[in-house]
This record gives C-alpha cells, sequence and structure tokens, in this order.
C-alpha cells in the first residue's frame, strides 16, 4: 500500500490502483477521493465515513468527476469484503471514555525538608501531564497549589473551597479540577461529613478537624450526558467520623445523582476491609426507607480482583507499597470500568507526593 495525506482528513492508505486511477482521470485526490477513502467497515460489514461523496458530488458535476466517484464507490465495496476480516473498528456499543485520578497533593505548607513542596511541585505536575486526566480530585490542596495547577493547565478550571471558614490558618480544600474543553459545569457546591453538612466547618463524632466534600455536576459534550463528580478527604484518626461521614457521603450522593452516573474519588485513610468502605459499596436503604440506595463499586479492586500485596497508597516520600489502600476511585453501576491502576512515578526515588496518584479510565454506556 501506498500512504497518501489529504488535505481533508487524516494520512489514509490508497492502494496504487487506485491512485494509477486518479492519475488517468487527472483527478485531484482532496477533491473527489480525501474523505470517501477515509471509511471504517462498520460491525455489520457496512462502510462507514462515505460523506464525502456527496460532498464531491455537490462540488463538480462533470462526467468525469462522477464516473471517477462511481469507481470510488465500487473500490469501496470491494475493500469491505477484502479487508473486512483486518478491520478493528471501536464498536458501536463504545461509548467514551473518562481518565480520572485522585491525588492527596501533601499540604504545601508543611515543613517536609526535601520533600517540601517547592521541590516537588513539578514533579507533581508531570505525574499529572503524563496520565493526562479529564478529571482530578485532590485533597490536602491549599489554595497556592490549586493555583499553581491551574497555571500549568490552562485548560481546567478548579472548584474548591477551605474546609474550616472559622480558621485564618487552615485553607485545606478538596480541589476539583476538570478539564473545560470537555466539559461544562452545570451546578457544584460542599458539604461536610458531619451531623450537620450544610454548616461550614462543622465536625462531628471523633473528627480530629472538620472534613468535606466537594462536588460538581458537568455536561459532558463528547457523551452528551450529564455526570457528577464527587471528591472528599476522611478522618485520618476518627474511625467514628470516617464511618459515619461515608454515610452521609453516601446520602448526599443518593441525593446528588439520582439516575446520574456518579464518580467518587478521595483520601478515606481506611482499608478496604473497613466499615466505612462498607457502607458506601454496600447496597443500602435510602433516606425514605424503602427504596434501596446504589451500591458504588471500586475501580481498582474490579480490575485487580484478589490483589493484595503492594497495593498501598501512602509511601510517606519513600515509594512504600506495603500499607493500606487509602485512596479510592469509586463509580456508580452506569460506568464500564477499563482500567485502573496506583501510580508510582518517582524520580530517581524523589516522589511528588507522599501518597501515590490513583487512576481509572471509565466509560459510558452507548
Amino acid at each position: 500500500m501506498v500512504e497518501s495525506e489529504f488535505k481533508k482528513g487524516s494520512p489514509v492508505k490508497i492502494s496504487p490502483v487506485k491512485i494509477s486511477f486518479m492519475k488517468c482521470l487527472n483527478v485531484k485526490r482532496d477533491f473527489v477521493f480525501g474523505d470517501a477513502m477515509n471509511v471504517k467497515i462498520g460491525p455489520n460489514r457496512e462502510l462507514v465515513g462515505c460523506r464525502a461523496l456527496k460532498h464531491s458530488l455537490n462540488r463538480c458535476l462533470s462526467v468525469k468527476s462522477v464516473f471517477a466517484l462511481a469507481f470510488t464507490l465500487s473500490m469501496l465495496v470491494i475493500q469491505a469484503f477484502t479487508l473486512g476480516q483486518d478491520a478493528q473498528p471501536q464498536s458501536s456499543e463504545d461509548g467514551p471514555q473518562i481518565r480520572v485520578m485522585s491525588f492527596n497533593l501533601r499540604l504545601g505548607i508543611a515543613d517536609d525538608g526535601d520533600d517540601r513542596w517547592e521541590l516537588r511541585k513539578e514533579l507533581l505536575f508531570k505525574t499529572i501531564e503524563n496520565y493526562s486526566p479529564d478529571l482530578l480530585g485532590t485533597q490536602e490542596t491549599f489554595p497556592f497549589q490549586s493555583e499553581f495547577l491551574q497555571q500549568q493547565m490552562p485548560d481546567f478550571q478548579a472548584v474548591g473551597r477551605d474546609r474550616n471558614p472559622k480558621s485564618p490558618n487552615d485553607k485545606e480544600q478538596c480541589t476539583i479540577l476538570f478539564n473545560r474543553k470537555r466539559f461544562d459545569l452545570v451546578a457544584s457546591g460542599h458539604f461536610w461529613l458531619s451531623e450537620n453538612p450544610d454548616q461550614a466547618g462543622s465536625q462531628s463524632w471523633d473528627s480530629s478537624l472538620p472534613r468535606m466534600a466537594s462536588w460538581v455536576r458537568l455536561w459532558d459534550r463528547n457523551a452528551e450526558r450529564a455526570l457528577v463528580f464527587v471528591n472528599t478527604h476522611f478522618d485520618h484518626r476518627g474511625p467514628a467520623a470516617r464511618a459515619n461521614g461515608a454515610t452521609v457521603l453516601r446520602q448526599r450522593i443518593e441525593n446528588l445523582g439520582a439516575d446520574t452516573p456518579i464518580i467518587l474519588t478521595g483520601d478515606f485513610n481506611c482499608a478496604s476491609d473497613s466499615q466505612p468502605y462498607q457502607n458506601l459499596v454496600k447496597v443500602q436503604v435510602g433516606p425514605s426507607g424503602d427504596t434501596p440506595m446504589p451500591s458504588l463499586i471500586d475501580t481498582f479492586s474490579t480490575i485487580h480482583a484478589g490483589k493484595v500485596k503492594d497495593i498501598g497508597t501512602f509511601n510517606g516520600f519513600k515509594g512504600t507499597k506495603s500499607g493500606a489502600r487509602i485512596d479510592w476511585v469509586l463509580v456508580s453501576p452506569q460506568w464500564k470500568i477499563i482500567s485502573a491502576e496506583i501510580d508510582d512515578t518517582n524520580d530517581t526515588g524523589r516522589y511528588p507526593s507522599d501518597h501515590f496518584p490513583v487512576t481509572s479510565v471509565i466509560q459510558w454506556d452507548k
């Protein structure tokens, strides 16, 4: 096959016989053949991508061009039967994919010596850039860290707020960043993991600090559908706060989502055999008492069922994986889970954060 590039469309393959015929007719390749040659074989062996035939007819009515178009069509029919076995088109049932990342950035005000923010922020951004998420949920994020990421990622919009408005020093957020070239922001908000979720800065049970969740409702232009993306950070000390906070989170997600697909990211500060985890992934009775709340699905355990070694996500800047997997990407049942990984990117032993980011590729149902 000979490779030829048309002005309209991507490089495509054209057989020598077609090129010879085009030369014989003295027909411009980008005029008559361009997009018409850039076809795929559909799942039922139908021809996909022939709209340029109509375009060509509208632009030229000469006998030569009409004959050339007729020849093109005949060649495409032949191609459907001779090359159909080798074609690997995307299934008509495949929907657009979304790349999700959850990343505890490690608070930028911490005195971490050689691992302090200023010395690792470029590596942290590089880690994010290499994965190229569509949706990014961050934890332990101070405003200046969010601003740095927005400067490096100008196509992304950030949504976040301080967890404790009563404290002038506690500016930590659960900042969400989403690619605004793909998503439109429909609504956003925040709630606290307490007995008074709508009271900013509230804390309950044995929580050591105010804990919260941020959320956005987005319109995915690629799929022409809406989703709800929620990001959170559970308490690191109080087991009751984590368990009850998970229940509050689950109920709020049910209210936010209804029939809308959900994506939940966060640092949950507990393992996948804990009560908070069960409160999120098990089917439970909803607030009304009669309608069960859909379960959330752990993307990592779905892809890596039974894996229990080297899955720790807190590394303490040392790269260790022996601990618990405390950072998760959970999704509602509407999603198809394509992949899920723990990203251990480092620069000769230097890590971008004291947590590994966790990632997942999910797919819309067509």
